[in-house]
């Protein structure tokens, strides 16, 4: 219930420009590196780049959150600088349909992830500058199964974010396993649930 209750009130951002916090609960931008190099004009090198989230329990109660998963409730926001300020598009391609996995594979899929007062959960997706269809493309390359990937027009200064998304109870929550249930057991109750916008970062992207 209090985990819920967290979830309600209004985001405000932090001394730290790259962090937000609700009530107690922090989500902070991580990117270790701020110029970014791309691989030779259609080559097939991929270059590899940290783009990271780290969420910190402040409160005095445990909190659940879903599997982070950049596609399903964490999505990359990124805007080249010196337009109108428009995200470019993120494009998600699912190849491999859940409900052709294994229950295993589909319960591991959605384990909670518990974070403990003082505690902090902190997440890296596979992200890499490469060449595509001869467009520069950042996200991760193609592996046979889903994925994620946003073409990005030029070199330059681009804005990048993320997005966190998860609806409150009774609008389409992602739920999530309990690991350490006997049996199965599926929860929707007890997660933190809804929208946080990170500060934006720029980053350079050069060749």
């Amino acid at each position: 219930m209090q985990a819920e209750r967290v979830s309600k009130l209004t985001s405000k951002e932090t001394t730290n420009s790259n962090a937000v916090e609700i009530n107690g609960i922090r989500f902070e931008l991580l990117i270790p590196k701020r110029v970014w190099t791309i691989p030779a004009k259609n080559s097939q090198v991929e270059n590899p780049v940290e783009i990271g989230i780290r969420i910190i329990n402040k409160t005095q109660a445990p909190v659940r959150f879903t599997r982070i998963d950049p596609l399903s409730v964490i999505t990359l926001q990124i805007a080249r600088t010196g337009t109108d300020g428009s995200l470019l598009n993120l494009t998600i391609v699912a190849r491999e349909l859940l409900f052709n996995r294994s229950r295993e594979e589909r319960q591991s899929n959605y384990n909670c992830q518990l974070v403990l007062p003082g505690e902090s959960l902190t997440f890296f997706p596979e992200a890499k500058l490469f060449w595509e269809d001869e467009q520069l493309t950042l996200g991760e390359p193609d592996q046979g199964g889903s994925r994620w990937y946003i073409r990005l027009p030029e070199v330059g200064t681009y804005k990048v974010g993320f997005r966190y998304n998860n609806p409150s109870p009774g609008v389409g929550v992602v739920g999530c396993f309990d690991p350490n249930a006997v049996s199965p057991t599926y929860l929707e109750t007890g997660l933190w649930t809804g929208k946080v916008l990170t500060p934006f970062v720029e980053v350079q992207i050069v060749e």
